[in-house]
């Protein structure tokens, strides 16, 4: 909403030789992308002028350029300073902007400096609600039930340097199982629950995360895992920015004994540009610490860029989403993933034609590099470097918005410079979760 000519902008608005007239007319006709457009094309004509800053600050307004509009309409009060419809607008873009406290400030001084009318003044009153409703602090807690069964051609997972790898929706959980890469088919049946506590004041969100995950595989026993995890994180939004930093901590028992101890730090930006596309980063600190074998534990950074675009496509609705991701790791044993940096490309579309069905299309190509040899003792000086490809669909169905069931179906295959980690690897799997 805005209060064009409501509350004492410059009477030369009305006059019809104005250079803004055909403006003003568009913005009453409802046509705030025409005005917004053809005011650009003034700037540099009427950029110090008090009525073009209103204009532009109102048609801004109206097409959600919310940073564009506080600009202008800062530019309108230090031109005029009497003008009080200004003040009304600029606090009703700091609201958008999730800006409460200086939207209140702005309202307060509204209402010193001038007598609104009663029209005005339940316009206020409204927001002053919408304000004091965003200060209060909302409560959450949601959480989900899981279970799934599945069949893996390589449980042992060569493609990974031995590792199981397991993801907790933070990341996988890798874990340094054996020297042997030996292909290990089994079936396995996995549940879990996950925990989340939220509150959210303003434009800032704090959450307490966990989660606990077991698997269990029906031959082999001594790769059955329980994760447990817990994690914190806090959110702050402005207009179309996202920040995000989060902890994390997770426990591994494998084979029913106390394995890994892993701690995170994620600290991940995005912007939404005008062309909906979303840009973003994360970096990511790890370390991992294995409660047997010292020697392996682990430290290591990883920076990943991302972007997403929405789209419509035969009445659904799309989402092509692509990521880089480079990591360095640095350990005492080349297992664990000693002095190693990794490379991967990601590539997903995620496809919605209804409401209650879900596709997901993902695939990657990544390659590893050691810096040091594996294990010289066994394979000499080869420096390993493994080359990936993977790709992965999964198709969920909601019976309603807590209960959905999902099936995938998986492949990767990985070229290595050491035959031992020279594998192809299958999966398939069906999910039923509820949420809460």
């Amino acid at each position: 909403m805005a209060t064009l000519l409501l509350l004492g902008s410059s009477a030369s608005l009305a006059d019809n030789h104005s250079p803004f007239w055909h403006v003003q007319q568009l913005l009453q006709q409802g046509k705030p992308a025409a005005a917004y457009e053809l005011l650009l094309e003034l700037e540099s004509d009427y950029g110090g002028n008090a009525d073009y800053n209103y204009l532009l600050g109102i048609a801004s307004l109206q097409t959600a350029h919310y940073s564009q509009a506080r600009n202008a309409l800062e530019r309108t009060l230090l031109l005029e300073p009497e003008n009080a419809g200004a003040y009304l607008d600029l606090a009703i873009v700091e609201v958008e902007l999730k800006n409460y406290t200086t939207a209140e400030r702005l309202l307060a001084e509204l209402e010193q400096k001038f007598t609104p009318p009663k029209a005005i003044r339940e316009v206020i009153r409204l927001y002053r609600n919408r304000i004091k409703q965003a200060l209060t602090p909302h409560q959450t807690i949601s959480g989900s039930l899981f279970a799934s069964t599945g069949h893996s051609s390589n449980v042992n997972n060569g493609t990974d340097k031995s590792l199981i790898s397991l993801d907790l929706g933070n990341g996988p959980v890798a874990l340094p199982v054996s020297d042997s890469s030996k292909s290990s088919p089994d079936s396995y049946l996995e549940s879990g629950v996950t925990l989340n506590y939220g509150v959210t004041r303003g434009s800032r969100r704090y959450q307490l995360v966990s989660a606990l995950q077991k698997r269990d595989y029906q031959r082999l026993s001594e790769f059955n895992t329980v994760n447990l995890f817990v994690g914190a994180n806090t959110r702050t939004e402005r207009e179309h920015s996202q920040l995000e930093a989060g902890i994390y901590y997770s426990v591994v028992w494998l084979d029913q004994e106390d394995y890994q101890s892993s701690t995170t730090v994620n600290f991940n930006y995005s912007h939404q540009l005008r062309s909906n596309i979303r840009l973003s980063s994360q970096l990511r600190l790890n370390q991992a610490r294995y409660i047997q074998t010292p020697e392996n534990n682990l430290n290591q950074t990883e920076l990943t860029l991302a972007a997403s675009y929405p789209f419509p496509l035969l009445s659904s609705s799309n989402l092509i989403q692509a990521s880089l991701r480079a990591s360095k790791g640095d350990a005492a044993n080349n297992r664990a993933g000693g002095n190693q940096q990794r490379y991967r490309l990601n590539i997903a579309w995620i496809n919605q034609p209804g409401p209650d069905h879900l596709i997901r299309l993902n695939s990657f190509i990544a390659r590893d590099e050691d810096s040091l040899p594996y294990n010289q003792s066994l394979f000499g000086p080869v420096i390993r470097s493994t080359d990936k490809a993977g790709i992965d669909l999964s198709y969920s169905y909601f019976f309603n918005p807590s209960l959905s069931v999902t099936a995938a179906a998986g492949y990767s295959k990985n070229s290595s410079t050491i035959d031992l980690f020279t594998t192809n690897s299958t999966e398939f799997s069906l999910k039923l979760n509820y949420t809460f």
